[in-house]
């Protein structure tokens, strides 16, 4: 039905490293990431450098524009190991004829931070830090089961200033008990740190954590939407942009590797349970690789790449299916949507939802609305049923 369905930038992909381990498991946490005594670094890069090479076809003559080392607490890697792997990454590049790769993203938790650690980490290639605040109040990052208190927070956040170009921190809202006034004092705070891009997600409580176990309630919707709408006004009037439902940025400073997931681009995910959406043979692939750190790492030593023997799954997607899922992606920027999708979408329904506020024209194109994007599960179900 929908042939011909083709990343919207072909020829550009963009590559994501899971590095699944941390000091400290936090309770509404459902990451795949585990807490580890001992950690053999030389075999996780060869791992992961091993794993590049069995899967050199999927980017073939492809320009790597973004990587992402997530996780998981990627700040507890090597500063040696990210940098073998971006330097692979540079080197592939170089060989086709393409600059180095644009955005380099390294996500770190406060009580991880060290100066001369991640000076290292910026002379490696990481040219963008996006690091895992969560609050500036004692009693929530208590709640939260962070490693971090408020002083290490900030002191993070200053130097990371410094020595990065390009920085990114978190928070999260809809707390229990969390009320407007102590979101605006907190926000408000948040602000003095604010470089060019922050992430403020809902907190959800994910089945399998110890928050579901405990029966931690999340936030009424009616609070979630109050500090949703102040977060929103307050940010724009200092022309900080939603560009995404949880996201927030300065014009030109938005995410390049999480804007080419919602676009539809292509990804290849690598290390444990890493996911990916890639384009090969004129077929759209979903990834995802073995999950257990062990079982990944004895997988990655395996040299014979005919069968894919690192993936979990390796399954081809009809363009049905990845149009839904760009659909679902893409309307959760603040963009307009790319064309081709737009044109596959029933305009009836598009008018619809347009005349009850919840899509509006741009540019000859299509965009959510805020109040759209406050019901978002209902326009996208309205359009693709």
């Amino acid at each position: 039905m929908k042939d011909g369905l083709k990343p919207y930038n072909g020829g550009e992909i963009s590559l994501y490293f899971h590095w699944a381990y941390c000091t400290k498991k936090c309770p509404y946490c459902d990451f795949n990431s585990y807490v580890s005594k001992s950690i053999d670094y030389q075999a996780w890069l060869n791992g992961y450098l091993q794993s590049l090479k069995n899967q050199a076809k999927f980017f073939a003559n492809k320009k790597i524009t973004s990587i992402f080392f997530g996780g998981g607490t990627p700040s507890l890697m090597s500063p040696e190991m990210v940098f073998q792997l971006i330097d692979y990454c540079n080197q592939h590049n170089k060989s086709n004829g393409f600059n180095e790769v644009i955005e380099i993203t390294l996500e770190s938790n406060p009580s991880t931070f060290e100066i001369a650690k991640f000076k290292d980490f910026k002379q490696a290639g990481v040219n963008r830090l996006s690091t895992g605040i969560q609050s500036f109040l004692s009693e929530s990052l208590k709640f939260l089961g962070r490693n971090h208190n408020v002083k290490e927070a900030i002191l993070a956040l200053e130097e990371s200033n410094k020595i990065f170009d390009r920085v990114s921190f978190d928070l999260i809202i809809g707390l229990p008990n969390q009320t407007l006034s102590m979101w605006q004092k907190e926000l408000n705070f948040a602000l003095n740190f604010f470089k060019e891009h922050i992430s403020i997600y809902q907190l959800t409580i994910e089945e399998g954590t110890p928050f579901f176990r405990q029966g931690i309630a999340e936030a009424k919707e009616e609070i979630g939407e109050e500090l949703f709408l102040y977060t929103l006004e307050t940010l724009q009037s200092k022309s900080i942009w939603q560009y995404e439902i949880s996201n927030f940025a300065k014009k030109g400073a938005e995410s390049i590797h999480n804007l080419n997931y919602w676009r539809g681009g292509e990804y290849l995910g690598i290390g444990a349970n890493a996911h990916g959406r890639i384009f090969f043979n004129n077929n759209w692939y979903a990834t995802k690789e073995y999950k257990n750190p062990k079982i990944w790492l004895e997988k990655s030593q395996i040299t014979e790449s005919s069968n894919n023997p690192i993936f979990e799954e390796f399954i081809e997607i009809s363009n049905e299916d990845r149009f839904e899922e760009i659909v679902l992606t893409s309307l959760r920027t603040n963009e307009v949507l790319n064309p081709q999708i737009v044109n596959l979408l029933s305009q009836d329904k598009i008018q619809n939802l347009i005349e009850n506020g919840l899509l509006e024209y741009k540019n000859s194109s299509i965009k959510t609305t805020n109040k759209g994007r406050l019901c978002l599960n209902y326009v996208i179900n309205y359009l693709l049923t």
